[in-house]
């Protein structure tokens, strides 16, 4: 029986097992199936996808042609409307003109006619002298020169409208004239149309590609609308068509130094001069692009190049004076500076660099004496007033000092450099108070002062507020820790208050 219920159970076992492996055979094929739909479906989605994508492709070049396309109309719409507009402005010319001569006709003829005559269709003009006349210089028989000699006359009067109008003829009358385009441009200059202006450079330019005046005056208008690196190239085919005129190298270098390249600058001076050496302007402009990089000597030298050929420039006396300063030599800057202050009196900044230099002099009263020739000129520099009062200080007038450091602070409050001069001269006025709030003022607007900290600590020292010192020292020393007069100032407290605590123990012993 035992062996009986084993083997029955074997056999239920062995069956469960048969139908479960049955079963997941079954959801294998199921899987498999689902498998193979996937794949199917996998495929013909990335064909579906590849469609797509070519679909896309085809758009967008076809897009990509009809934003050519559109672009290439839009040119041509845009060159339509200017010879529309070109045209119609002749047109309004012409009517004006012709509406002019018929008015002038009419008044020819008696009262009676006139009226007569404004009813029906106008008479023809009356056969004088003065009709033949007009009508011999009527516009129809007027040629593309003669408008071009015409616009000309009217430009140089400042009748830049009727130019254009006379240009515009001509054009109309011989498209393939240069000139014709060339004053065209110019004259739109003058009218505030530069693009428009370009435009009309470049037609003459592709009828006769050598002209020197057209290169040179679209460089011009590049360089006014800050299009540098264009004018530098236009000047540069101005000057292979004229190798002679210096103008060119005189303006690239110009634009040059706008673009910093001034090495660059300075070889085109070069260039210009080796064409024309007698041109002041150059050996001036080459002075200040030498002295952009440091050659000071070489810029003194520049200079007087150009005051050889032109004395009276005050520009150049005071810019040469600045030079002589940065090289030391403190009387001949003050030599420039008299020259340039000779021709123009009334320039502040000479006024106060002259002042600056007689005080590297310490020829303080000279240079009190300069600043307030400044101060007359431009009163609202705070600056001045400053240095005006460390002039003062360092002839000991600090009252004057610091009425001078006031006038400063009034014009700017932020100016950390007359707050502590302000204390400076307080502090040596015995005003210790209203130094250590001057001095408070300068730490406010500049926390990071090293000598703000430590004047206020000398001051707080010597009112034996010898906490708040040290404190004010600690924050110099960690401002410049290698700079020994904070460490010093701070040692003699350190030492006055161990002397101070020597003393009271000392005397408690006593008592």
């Amino acid at each position: 029986m035992t062996i009986a219920f084993f083997w029955m159970m074997r056999r239920l076992i062995i069956k469960h097992l048969v139908a479960d492996a049955n079963k997941r055979l079954q959801g294998i094929g199921v899987l498999e199936s689902e498998l193979i739909n996937s794949s199917q479906l996998t495929q013909k989605l990335r064909n579906e996808l590849e469609a797509q994508m070519t679909a896309a492709k085809q758009s967008i070049d076809f897009l990509t042609r009809e934003t050519e396309l559109s672009k290439s109309s839009v040119e041509q719409i845009e060159t339509l409307k200017s010879q529309f507009i070109m045209h119609l402005q002749v047109l309004r010319t012409e009517v004006d003109e012709k509406k002019s001569q018929i008015v002038q006709e009419i008044s020819q003829v008696p009262a009676v006619v006139a009226k007569e005559a404004l009813k029906v269709a106008p008479q023809p003009p009356l056969n004088t002298s003065q009709n033949s006349q007009t009508a011999s210089v009527s516009d129809e028989k007027l040629i593309a020169d003669d408008y071009i000699k015409q616009a000309e006359g009217l430009y140089f009067q400042g009748n830049y409208d009727e130019a254009l109008g006379c240009l515009e003829k001509a054009i109309l009358a011989n498209k393939d004239l240069d000139e014709a385009w060339y004053w065209r441009g110019n004259v739109l200059i003058r009218l505030q149309r530069p693009e428009e202006a370009l435009a009309c450079y470049d037609q003459a330019l592709s009828i006769k590609p050598d002209n020197y005046e057209v290169w040179y005056n679209k460089a011009y208008l590049l360089g006014k609308m800050h299009r540098y690196e264009e004018a530098i190239a236009c000047y540069e085919r101005a000057s292979l068509s004229e190798s002679r005129k210096y103008g060119c190298w005189h303006s690239i270098a110009a634009l040059l130094g706008q673009l910093q390249h001034y090495e660059e600058a300075i070889a085109s001076y070069d260039r210009a001069l080796a064409i024309k050496a007698t041109d002041s302007e150059i050996w001036h402009n080459r002075g200040a692009m030498l002295a952009k990089v440091q050659q000071h000597a070489a810029a003194v030298d520049s200079y007087d190049r150009a005051l050889e050929l032109n004395p009276k420039r005050y520009e150049t006396w005071y810019n040469r004076g600045n030079m002589l300063w940065r090289l030391l030599r403190y009387s001949d800057a003050i030599d420039s500076y008299d020259r340039a202050i000779g021709i123009r009196p009334d320039k502040y900044e000479v006024w106060y660099n002259r002042a600056a230099v007689f005080g590297k002099m310490q020829r303080y009263q000279e240079s009190i004496e300069s600043y307030d020739k400044a101060i007359a000129l431009k009163p609202q520099d705070f600056e001045v007033w400053h240095n005006r009062g460390a002039a003062f200080d360092k002839l000991s007038q600090h009252e004057a000092a610091i009425a001078s450091y006031e006038s400063a602070i009034t014009l700017n409050s932020e100016c950390y450099e007359a707050w502590f001069g302000k204390g400076e001269s307080l502090a040596k006025l015995q005003r210790q108070e209203e130094a250590i709030a001057a001095y408070e003022k300068a730490i406010a607007i500049k926390p990071d002062s090293y000598d703000a900290w430590r004047h206020l600590g000398i001051v707080l020292s010597e009112l034996k507020r010898y906490e708040e010192a040290m404190a004010a020292y600690d924050r110099a020393i960690a401002i410049k820790p290698e700079n020994a007069e904070a460490w010093r100032d701070r040692g003699a407290i350190v030492s006055e208050l161990k002397h101070d605590t020597d003393k009271i123990d000392s005397a408690e012993k006593e008592t």
